[in-house]
C-alpha cells in the first residue's frame, strides 16, 4: 500500500485543518490545494484516507509477560521477586491504574522488596491476572 510521503505531509496536515473553516472559499481552496499537493506527489485521496485509517505501527505487540508463579499446597501462589517486579513493571507502563489497583502494585513492590520470593492469596493472583490480561 502507498503511503502519504513524508515530505507532504505537514503541508497536507495544514491544509487538512483548513477543511474546517467555516468559511467556504477557504474549504473549497483547501480542496483543491490537497488534490494539487497529492497529484503532485503522484497519489490520490485514496492514499491519503488509506493512511488515515491505517495502523500506526505494524510491529507486533510485545508478548504478555511469561509469569513463573507456582501453586502452594495451601492454594496461595509464590513467584521469584525479580519476576514479579518485571510484572509490575510491565502493567504499571502499559496499564492506566485505579487507586486502588496502584496501592495493590506498590504493596507487591514492597513485598518484593522485603523478600526473595512472593506469597500471593488466590485473591490477589485473581487481581493480578487480571490486571495482566488488559496488558496489549
Amino acid at each position: 500500500m502507498t503511503d502519504v510521503p513524508e515530505t507532504i505531509r505537514d503541508r497536507v496536515r495544514t491544509l487538512v485543518l483548513m477543511l474546517a473553516s467555516g468559511t467556504d472559499n477557504e474549504v473549497i481552496s483547501a480542496r483543491n490545494l490537497i488534490t494539487r499537493t497529492l497529484k503532485g506527489a503522484g497519489i490520490d485521496w485514496h492514499v491519503l484516507a488509506d493512511t488515515l485509517v491505517s495502523p500506526v505501527s505494524t510491529a507486533p505487540a510485545p508478548p504478555r509477560p511469561q509469569t513463573r508463579f507456582r501453586t502452594l499446597p495451601d492454594g496461595w501462589w509464590e513467584i521469584v521477586s525479580p519476576d514479579l517486579l518485571d510484572i509490575i513493571a510491565t502493567i504499571e507502563s502499559e496499564v492506566k491504574l485505579n487507586v486502588a489497583s496502584q496501592d495493590f502494585m506498590d504493596s507487591l513492590r514492597s513485598q518484593c522488596l522485603k523478600y526473595p520470593t512472593a506469597r500471593l492469596s488466590p485473591k490477589q493472583y485473581k487481581w493480578l491476572d487480571s490486571l495482566m490480561l488488559v496488558i496489549p
